[in-house]
């Protein structure tokens, strides 16, 4: 695996290093911009940046497919939908879950109705990250398929995107010691 270099202003890298940290996966700082399931390419180590390069399913890489002992024009290795949670939630090691009293919120336009809703408090001094995702849906490549992927020659200098969740709504915040992104106990709602 690789590992970060150390740039402390960078928020974007920050946020998905502390949410890697507590869940193993890398979020999308820029969840518009869809990076599907097969994509390769490189991590840019500063920003946390994925760069695609291709994808295992373009007519390029069928060639590629073949050598492994994949049938490009099987539907083996295509990613396979997961079904949909009620929700995802996550949040770094230095913030907090605090009790939301929707009550006391009863002014709150929405509030009576978010799927999700939450206040979460940061340590002072500290920089947290809270991911929130609302109906997630998994697309992964099976096991069998990524066995033989992984004697691609390729995929020893590039990252493959094996796993994406997929969300009709989402909230991400970070909330750092030097730049508020987050203000302390801040109320989110999805």
């Amino acid at each position: 695996m690789w590992s970060w270099l150390t740039n402390e202003s960078n928020a974007q890298r920050k946020f998905i290093e502390l949410i890697f940290e507590r869940t193993g996966k890398y979020p999308n700082w820029d969840p518009p911009s869809e990076i599907p399931v097969g994509s390769y390419g490189f991590v840019d180590k500063v920003t946390g940046n994925f760069f695609p390069k291709g994808s295992i399913y373009s007519s390029e890489f069928q060639p590629l497919l073949r050598s492994v002992g994949i049938d490009p024009d099987s539907d083996k290795h295509h990613p396979e939908d997961c079904p949909e949670e009620a929700e995802f939630t996550t949040w770094s090691t230095n913030v907090k879950k605090l009790e939301l009293n929707v009550e006391s919120y009863a002014g709150v336009p929405g509030i009576a109705t978010a799927s999700i809703k939450g206040t979460w408090q940061v340590k002072r001094g500290t920089t947290g990250a809270v991911l929130l995702m609302n109906k997630p849906r998994i697309k992964h490549i099976n096991q069998e398929a990524l066995g033989k992927l992984s004697d691609i020659e390729l995929f020893r200098s590039m990252h493959l995107v094996t796993k994406v969740f997929y969300c009709p709504a989402y909230s991400l915040y970070l909330s750092d010691k030097s730049q508020c992104i987050m203000p302390s106990g801040t109320n989110i709602l999805i």
